[in-house]
């Protein structure tokens, strides 16, 4: 579920920022999974002005359910932005012909808070927003700032390719027991099987 909820995002952020025609106006150069392009920064800022890097922050059990378990998740896009002029404003303001750092974080953040992405159960929201850096590398000016939003998934057990699916429930019974008189109340549902389901 986890790697579904990453690849979502990055469905949000290519449809948005992507192709040749970018939804929003201008677009994010290299969108992608996180791969530690941070720690190898002098490649990123060589080969790429804009970037959107999406990776799991962590996560945590937030009920335990016999059909299933219920996470708090976190998610973390890291938005950067560098700009050939020596003038570091340009990396957050932006100028002629480029987007700046402060534009490109509040359209993710108008994308993609309050967004379930149609497999949440409870909404993205944006937790934190803080910058990592904004200074010169290899002659450019550059800037990145880390967002963290925070949503809720179930993870239903039955889901699992080859795992049992729970019992369905087939009967209810309750005791009454009223002015010393005991009676007993069976209730039958009927299931269709799976066969019949699918014809």
């Amino acid at each position: 579920m986890i790697e579904n909820i990453e690849i979502a995002i990055l469905k949000q952020l290519n449809d948005s920022f992507g192709g040749e025609k970018p939804a929003l106006g201008y677009k994010i150069e290299k969108i992608d999974s996180y791969k530690a392009e941070l720690s190898d920064f002098g490649t990123l800022i060589k080969n790429k002005r804009t970037a959107a890097l999406v990776a799991c922050g962590g996560i945590s059990l937030n009920n335990d359910y016999p059909e299933g378990n219920e996470y708090n998740i976190s998610i973390l896009i890291y938005l950067y932005s560098r700009n050939t002029k020596l003038n570091e404003r340009s990396t957050r303001f932006g100028g002629t012909g480029s987007v700046g750092l402060y534009r490109m974080l509040t359209d993710v953040i108008r994308l993609l808070n309050r967004n379930d992405l149609g497999i949440l159960s409870s909404e993205l929201v944006l937790d934190d927003a803080h910058p990592i850096f904004d200074n010169k590398v290899n002659n450019f000016n550059a800037a990145c700032w880390e967002l963290e939003f925070k949503g809720v998934f179930t993870d239903h057990f039955a889901a699992y390719p080859g795992m049992n699916k729970p019992d369905l429930l087939k009967t209810i019974a309750a005791d009454w027991i009223v002015s010393g008189a005991k009676s007993k109340t069976v209730v039958k549902f009927d299931h269709e099987s799976e066969e019949s389901d699918a014809e």
